[in-house]
C-alpha cells in the first residue's frame, strides 16, 4: 500500500520478463491499458482496491502463465472477457465489488485450474452458465449481490471440491437442483433471497459437512426434509420467509452443533420440539409467525448460551415455565400464554429484551426484574397483570422501553426516571 496515483502507463508492458505485478491500495484511475497482455510471463496481476474504470481488456486473456488476477473494489464495468477461458493456470480470479455486466461466460468452464471465483457484487445479469460445472476443481464460488435469472443448472452438482457457494439476493428461479447434494464438501450454501420455489430436495440431507445453509426469503414450499438431522455439522440454519409447512421433524434433535435456528414467517404446525433442549450450543431460536401450538418446553431452560428466543405469532398455549427468566438476552413470546410471570430472575441475568406483550398473563410483575441491570426493554402490555405500578423499574440504568398498557396495575407512578419513559 502507496499513495499511487494516476494512470497505468502502456509503457510497463516493456517489462517483458515481469513475473508480479501488485498494484493494490492506491489512488490509480483510468483504465487498465491492454498493452498489459504483452507480458507474457506475468504469473500474479494484483490491482485491487484502486479507482480504475473501463473495462477489463481482452488482452489480459493471452497472459496464459497467469494464476491470479485481482481486480475487485475498483469501478470497472462492460463483461467479464470470454478470453479468459485461455487461462489455463488460473487459480485464483477476484473481480468483486465493480459495475461489471452482461453474462458469465460460458467459458469460465475452461479454467480447469480455477480454485477461488469472486464475482459478487456487480451488476451481472443473464443464466449461471452450465459450463461451470466444469469447474471441478474450485472451492469457492460467490455471485452474489448481482441480477442474475434463470435457473441455478443442475451441472453444479459436478463441482465436486466446492466448499463454499453464495448466490444469495439474484433473480434466479425454479426449483433447488438435487444435484447440490452431490457437494459433499461444501460448508457454506447460501441462497437468500434467490425467489427459488418448489420443495426442499431431502438430498440436501447428504452435505455432512455443511456449517452454514441460508435458504430465507425464497418461495420454497412443502416440508423441511427429515433428512436435514444427517448435518452433524450444521451450526446455523436459516429457512425463514418462506411457504414451509407441517411439522418441525423431529430429527432435528440430532442438530447438536446449532448455534442459530431461524424458522419465522412460515406455515409451520405442531409443537415445539422439547429435544431443543439439548442442544446446548443454541443462541438464537426464531421462530415467530408460524402456527406453532401446544405448550413452551421447559426444557429449553437447558440452554444456558440462549441469547434471543422469539415464538411471537404462533398458537402457544398454557403456562410460561419459570426458568425462562435467565434463559436469553432477549424474550418475545405473543400468543396465547397463560399463567403468572417467572419470579426468579438471578443477579448477574443478562436480560435485554423483556417482551411478553398480548398475552393473558395474571398475577404480579415479578420483584426480582430488578436484578437485570442489563434492562432495556420491558413490554408486558395487553395482559391480565394486576398488581402496583412497579416503581421499583426505575433502578434499572439501562432501561429505555416500557410498556404496560391493558392491564390491571393501579397506584402512582413517584419516579421521575419512569415518567420520562412514559411520555
Amino acid at each position: 500500500m502507496n499513495n499511487l496515483s494516476g494512470t497505468i502507463p502502456p509503457e510497463i508492458s516493456n517489462l517483458t520478463s515481469l513475473i508480479y505485478l501488485d498494484l493494490s491500495i492506491n489512488q490509480i484511475s483510468g483504465t487498465i491499458p491492454p498493452e498489459i497482455g504483452l507480458l507474457t510471463r506475468l504469473q500474479t496481476l494484483h490491482i485491487f482496491d484502486n479507482h480504475l474504470n473501463g473495462s477489463i481488456p481482452e488482452e489480459i486473456g493471452y497472459i496464459r502463465s497467469l494464476t491470479e488476477i485481482s481486480l475487485s473494489t475498483n469501478s470497472l464495468n462492460g463483461s467479464i472477457p470470454a478470453s479468459l477461458g485461455n487461462l489455463n493456470n488460473l487459480s485464483h480470479l477476484y473481480v468483486y465489488d465493480n459495475h461489471l455486466s452482461g453474462s458469465i461466460p460460458a467459458e469460465i468452464g475452461k479454467l480447469a485450474n480455477l480454485v477461488k471465483a469472486h464475482l459478487e457484487i456487480n451488476q451481472l445479469t443473464g443464466h449461471i452458465p452450465p459450463e461451470i460445472g466444469d469447474l471441478t476443481n474450485a472451492k469457492l464460488f460467490y455471485g452474489y449481490s448481482n441480477e442474475l435469472f434463470g435457473p441455478i443448472p443442475a451441472e453444479i452438482g459436478k463441482m465436486r471440491s466446492l466448499q463454499n457457494l453464495s448466490l444469495f439476493s439474484n433473480y434466479l428461479s425454479g426449483p433447488i437442483p438435487k444435484p447440490i447434494g452431490d457437494l459433499t464438501e461444501l460448508k457454506l450454501l447460501d441462497l437468500y433471497a434467490t425467489q427459488l420455489s418448489g420443495p426442499i430436495p431431502s438430498e440436501l440431507g447428504k452435505l455432512k459437512n455443511l456449517n452454514d445453509l441460508e435458504l430465507s426469503n425464497n418461495q420454497l414450499t412443502g416440508s423441511i426434509p427429515s433428512s436435514f438431522g444427517n448435518l452433524r455439522n450444521l451450526q446455523t440454519l436459516f429457512l425463514g420467509n418462506n411457504n414451509l409447512t407441517d411439522e418441525i421433524p423431529s430429527s432435528f434433535c440430532n442438530l447438536t452443533s446449532l448455534t442459530l435456528l431461524y424458522l419465522l414467517k412460515n406455515n409451520l404446525k405442531g409443537k415445539i420440539l422439547q429435544c431443543l433442549g439439548n442442544i446446548s450450543g443454541l443462541q438464537y431460536v426464531i421462530m415467530s409467525h408460524n402456527n406453532l401450538s401446544g405448550e413452551l418446553p421447559s426444557s429449553i431452560c437447558n440452554l444456558t448460551s440462549l441469547q434471543v428466543l422469539v415464538l411471537d405469532r404462533n398458537n402457544l398455549m398454557e403456562a410460561i415455565p419459570q426458568c425462562f427468566g435467565n434463559v436469553s438476552r432477549h424474550l418475545e413470546v405473543h400468543n396465547n400464554l397463560s399463567g403468572t410471570l417467572p419470579t426468579t430472575f438471578c443477579i448477574g441475568s443478562a436480560l435485554k429484551s423483556f417482551n411478553l406483550h398480548g398475552n393473558k398473563l395474571e398475577g404480579k410483575i415479578p420483584r426480582s426484574l430488578k436484578n437485570c441491570k442489563e434492562l432495556q426493554v420491558v413490554d408486558l402490555g395487553d395482559n391480565l397483570l394486576n398488581d402496583t405500578f412497579p416503581m421499583w423499574l426505575g433502578t434499572l440504568p439501562e432501561l429505555r422501553v416500557l410498556s404496560l398498557k391493558s392491564n390491571k396495575l393501579h397506584g402512582p407512578i413517584r419516579t421521575s426516571n419512569l415518567r420520562s419513559l412514559l411520555q
